[in-house]
């Protein structure tokens, strides 16, 4: 865990040093390449996609949905590429953290003093007997171009904050789960020339990854600047490497 700190560390530094200019370059650049696998796999699955996927997946509707994420800090800007993808006809949906209801309940379970041990927190304290228990949920809801271009979506304009299950707030989005989604897009702290990825280490999109279906193109997004050398990322048992990632 050391290593993964001050690794993140060490490339973060390196990505906001980037000045905003170049940035703004990269990104634009990434945006291009983006949309290119984009229209892709919009003709892929419109000439190939199985009847079972037509049927259950967003083909039936003549759409394609992607998942992106809103940029936060020195992330790499995928405003171009969400404006393309709603040319293109797509469904866009964005991530949002949801409070989790089984967090909270160990917590105040915890505090009680007919409790003996404190609720189990991500720590080497851990055993399989004590499950990590996210205090957040990263779901997605999809977001219209309107509601886009007006910062009507309080989970992209402030990706960070946690909203209640439920929330009135989201009463006027749409849910998505996992299953689908047809083209989804990760961010990360670093990666390697054989597509290895470093998260932020909340562990929202190992799970997130874990749940898509087997055809969905999954890409990771970054800057050249974030690329480390093979062997730089400790890698645990259960970390697979992304099937694509663009930078530049």
């Amino acid at each position: 865990m050391k290593n993964k700190d001050a690794l993140r560390k060490t490339v973060l530094a390196r990505r906001d040093a980037l000045p905003s200019r170049v940035r703004a370059e990269k990104s634009e650049q990434i945006c291009i390449e983006l949309a290119k696998e984009l229209d892709a796999l919009s003709t892929l699955f419109g000439q190939s996609a199985p009847f079972e996927q037509r049927a259950h997946g967003s083909i039936c509707s003549g759409s394609l949905l992607v998942a992106v994420f809103s940029s936060m800090g020195s992330e790499v800007d995928l405003s171009p590429f969400v404006r393309t993808a709603y040319a293109r006809g797509a469904r866009v949906a964005f991530p949002c953290m949801i409070k989790n209801p089984a967090w909270h309940k160990a917590t105040e379970a915890s505090l009680s003093p007919e409790v003996a041990a404190p609720a189990c927190h991500r720590n080497a304290a851990c055993t399989p007997h004590e499950p990590y228990t996210p205090r957040n949920l990263m779901e997605f809801y999809e977001v219209t171009a309107e509601q886009f271009e007006n910062g009507k979506a309080p989970f992209v304009e402030r990706p960070l904050r946690s909203f209640a299950p439920d929330a009135e707030e989201l009463d006027a989005f749409t849910h998505v789960a996992p299953g689908e989604i047809d083209f989804a897009l990760c961010p990360l702290v670093a990666f390697d020339a054989a597509n290895n990825r470093l998260g932020y280490g909340g562990g929202n999109y190992d799970a997130f990854l874990s749940c898509v279906r087997p055809d969905v193109r999954i890409v990771g997004v970054g800057f050249a600047e974030q690329e480390v050398p093979c062997g730089a990322i400790p890698l645990e048992p259960h970390d697979l490497p992304l099937p694509r990632i663009v930078s530049a």
